[in-house]
């Protein structure tokens, strides 16, 4: 089959971290499979085409600024990837946020050559959800056409994919049908396992954490709060942050310094020999409305890596942790909770290695080729 994605963001951004290996997941299993999306530095004049991992990648330059760029809105772009789409013959179409104008040229090859539009619904941006947080601006000039436009679309759309149960049910009170659950995968090509070693009585635990940003160091206050609890934690615990690097003012207030080092961005598939001294991954969110809607991305990536993982499980997140228990460290999002299970990780020093391997040959389970297929056999059920 020939297969069209029209990313919301900017080239290897904005989602790129599902959006991209699902289609490589469906270049995989033998289709053709076209990506578009925006130019990292915008260039009137160019359009770049690359392949990748299987993936034909065409990016389109944009001289929007970078916010809007991020978040579906352009102009050069749009009008660039409408041309394409519509001298374009496609099987399926597969838009990541369709309330927005990046899902135009999906609207348009389904038009015109009767394609099957498959819209993916992430996270909820509604009332109660992300939308709470926009800016008034936002609100202002897009606000009502944002809020209608994420159920219209879904409910116009073929199929819709989202990532939790919570979200399943929501678009059912919507009256949003032919919905199905695909969760996160995991990059088992691309990422090679780093088991981590064995401590003794006398080493640090390292924890590590990809994605850093200032909404996600908010999140993570019950961790730094429990760092900060007693002499012997902030001892014996480190953490190293792979991100956006915080400012030296948040990690001072927070009275971090010497306890988390920050790396910047990581490119797994030449930075990997940094990861060796990371003993276990942290993925720490609160459980409310905004992240049973979704399923943390990252965890795929820790899960590849072959570390353990220390979470609190929420939502889906629940079960999936209660089936595949070997390599989890659970926690609950509090303080105290986290301040008990550190000490228990320094007292009782577990097999973090075999751990580690369970949660390899978990991620191995749930490649991103795993939920290509998976899309594909529910995209045959409903048609």
């Amino acid at each position: 089959m020939k297969i069209l994605f029209s990313h919301r963001g900017i080239f290897g951004k904005d989602g790129w971290g599902r959006s991209f290996f699902l289609a490589q997941g469906m270049a995989s299993l033998g289709h053709e499979v076209v990506f578009l999306t925006i130019q990292k530095q915008a260039s009137i004049f160019r359009i770049e085409n690359s392949f990748i991992n299987g993936v034909t990648v065409i990016s389109y330059p944009e001289f929007f600024p970078k916010k809007l760029k991020s978040s579906g809105f352009g102009l050069l772009s749009l009008l660039l990837k409408i041309v394409y789409s519509a001298t374009h013959r496609f099987d399926i179409v597969f838009c990541d946020v369709p309330q927005r104008p990046v899902g135009l040229p999906c609207k348009i090859n389904r038009k015109i050559y009767k394609s099957f539009y498959v819209t993916e619904w992430w996270d909820y941006y509604g009332t109660g959800g992300y939308f709470e947080n926009k800016p008034w601006f936002f609100k202002l000039l897009y606000g009502r056409k944002e809020l209608k436009g994420e159920i219209n679309e879904r409910r116009n759309s073929d199929h819709v994919v989202v990532l939790s149960q919570y979200m399943k049910e929501k678009a059912k009170s919507f009256n949003i049908k032919n919905v199905d659950i695909v969760h996160g995968g995991c990059c088992t090509d691309v990422i090679n396992p780093s088991y981590p070693g064995n401590k003794n009585d006398f080493d640090q635990i390292v924890f590590g954490y990809i994605g850093m940003c200032e909404n996600d160091f908010k999140r993570l206050k019950p961790f730094f709060q429990a760092i900060n609890s007693s002499e012997k934690i902030r001892r014996n615990i480190k953490l190293i942050s792979y991100g956006k690097n915080l400012s030296q003012k948040t990690i001072s207030q927070n009275n971090l310094d010497g306890i988390i080092e920050q790396r910047g961005w990581l490119d797994y598939s030449s930075e990997i020999k940094g990861l060796e001294e990371i003993d276990i991954f942290l993925q720490l969110l609160d459980g409310g409305e905004v992240a049973r809607a979704g399923w943390p991305n990252k965890l795929g990536d820790y899960l590849s890596f072959g570390k353990p993982v220390m979470l609190h499980p929420y939502g889906d997140l629940k079960k999936f942790v209660e089936n595949n228990p070997e390599g989890f460290i659970t926690i609950k999002y509090d303080s105290n909770d986290i301040i008990e299970t550190i000490n228990n990780l320094l007292r009782e020093r577990p097999d973090l290695k075999k751990m580690g391997i369970a949660n390899r040959k978990l991620a191995e389970r749930n490649t991103w080729t795993h939920k290509a297929a998976q899309i594909f056999d529910f995209i045959k059920k409903g048609c």
